[in-house]
């Protein structure tokens, strides 16, 4: 498995706080609408401890995992502790 380096592309930069802020008027009549945002970018944190394996398949209750070597082993997801990411990026 390859150490993690940092990663100096332009959508490395994008990462981090924002704020914006838009402000919309209509056509037809007077309405406005200002709204103010605040967004928060950043990688999926489990990204570097993934791995992959073609017949290790969630939907039959298994799991992909690291061993201690890094290599990585289909185990019972029932049988396991597993870290878990729902985000993808």
């Amino acid at each position: 498995m390859e150490a993690s380096r940092k990663n100096n592309t332009r959508i490395a930069s994008l990462l981090g706080t924002w704020t914006g802020t838009t402000h919309l008027k209509t056509d037809i009549g007077s309405y406005e609408l200002m709204a103010y945002f605040v967004i928060h970018l950043m990688p999926d944190p489990m990204r570097g401890y993934s791995c992959s394996l073609n017949d290790c398949k969630e939907i039959e209750n298994k799991a992909c995992m690291l061993d201690s070597r890094g290599d990585g082993e289909c185990t019972p997801i029932a049988d396991s502790v597993l870290d878990w990411s729902d985000g993808a990026s």
